[in-house]
């Protein structure tokens, strides 16, 4: 939404979303007349991150800002002062304009601090994924369910039925998890690249991988 806001005045066709949601609040009169909308996007980038990266371990971060002021200093160089200036003020204002408004969705933000809630317990059965230690409970189990949308409206999203759980050998669903137990094993024992695409999309390596509901 940042990035979207701060191109938008420059963007044929497109309109700026502040008129529909409450609370977002852009004003044109905040975007000086000319300025540089990769030097603004930068800008926007690095603040929106820094706030909403929270738990990124500093070393990170530390690389994170680092490429924005390389990215910044190729982007500035034979650039009017003036115009750098007004082009990161854009920038930073609308980051923060966005930021402000996602601190208006309570349950978001109340989620963000507790991801993992004791309140919610998996449905157990035959057929269900349960967890085996307080580390893997589930995260953000009520997020589809109360936290604000801004693409699209709640009614609007849908999802696929998982397929039918069984152990029959011949029905979809195991010969399904019989290919990624295959997969698994050969991956493993050749120590290649499918392993290493493996462990990129499992989303379980801390510090190198995303977590699994940005995923």
């Amino acid at each position: 939404m940042a990035a979207y806001e701060t191109l938008v005045p420059d963007t044929a066709n497109y309109n700026s979303l502040d008129n529909r949601f409450r609370g977002l609040r852009l004003r044109d009169d905040q975007r000086a007349d000319n300025i540089s909308y990769q030097v603004a996007l930068n800008t926007a980038f690095s603040t929106v991150l820094n706030h909403f990266l929270y738990n990124v371990p500093d070393a990170q971060m530390n690389q994170i800002e680092a490429l924005s002021s390389t990215i910044d200093a190729q982007l500035i160089n034979q650039v009017d002062n003036t115009i750098i200036e007004d082009s990161q003020a854009w920038g930073r204002y609308v980051a923060e304009r966005v930021i402000a408004f996602s601190q208006t969705d309570d349950e978001a933000e109340e989620q963000t601090l507790d991801p993992q809630p004791l309140s919610y317990e998996p449905e157990t059965g035959e057929g269900y994924w349960t967890y085996s230690a307080d580390p893997e409970r589930a995260l953000y189990p009520y997020w589809g369910e109360t936290a604000r949308t801004f693409v699209i409206s709640p009614d609007e999203r849908t999802s696929v039925d998982p397929i039918a759980y069984s152990t029959d050998p011949s029905s979809p669903y195991y010969q399904e998890m019989l290919e990624v137990y295959n997969e698994n094993n050969a991956a493993r024992d050749a120590d290649g690249e499918q392993l290493w695409i493996a462990e990129f999309w499992s989303d379980d390596v801390e510090g190198m991988m995303m977590s699994p509901p940005a995923r």
